[in-house]
């Protein structure tokens, strides 16, 4: 069957993308699928995870995962996520945020540590939901633990 240049470079790219994530699966930790799920809601919108329990050389990790498994929001309200990184005894500070898309899709996000990360502290995860928002006692997000990317 003869391929027309379209598909062969759809080909090749297929190829290249296959390497590219079997190069990012090598580079992680995989995450536990027995590890607990955890809940966000409009009444517990915070989570703490701590990073003492973690596997030595989480300070040098370049990005935090976060894997939303289940998603409640009957009104599809826009969420945002906070990722804050909170050391022993200084203020937290803000590592960044994403938002679902659509507003009631799981999914796993990544964001970067800033190299600001060390072996202790926490990494906290806030869920926003707009005050505004309908029905905001419906909402309910579910989370398993954070993990740590190497890149």
């Amino acid at each position: 069957m003869d391929r027309g240049p379209a598909q062969t470079a759809l080909r090749a790219g297929g190829w290249a993308l296959g390497l590219i994530l079997a190069g990012t699966a090598a580079a992680r930790v995989p995450p536990n699928d027995d590890d607990p799920v955890r809940y966000l809601d409009a009444r517990s919108p915070v989570l703490s995870q701590a990073i003492e329990g973690e596997k030595p050389g989480s300070a040098h990790s370049r990005f935090v995962e976060i894997r939303v498994v289940e998603v409640i929001n009957p009104d599809r309200v826009p969420l945002t996520f906070e990722v804050w990184y909170q050391a022993s005894a200084e203020p937290k500070f803000l590592l960044g945020g994403f938002s679902l898309y659509p507003a009631d899709n799981p999914g796993r996000f990544i964001v970067a540590t800033q190299g600001r990360v060390k072996d202790e502290g926490a990494i906290v995860l806030s869920l926003v939901i707009p005050e505004t928002a309908p029905n905001r006692d419906r909402i309910r997000v579910a989370v398993k633990r954070l993990s740590f990317l190497k890149g």
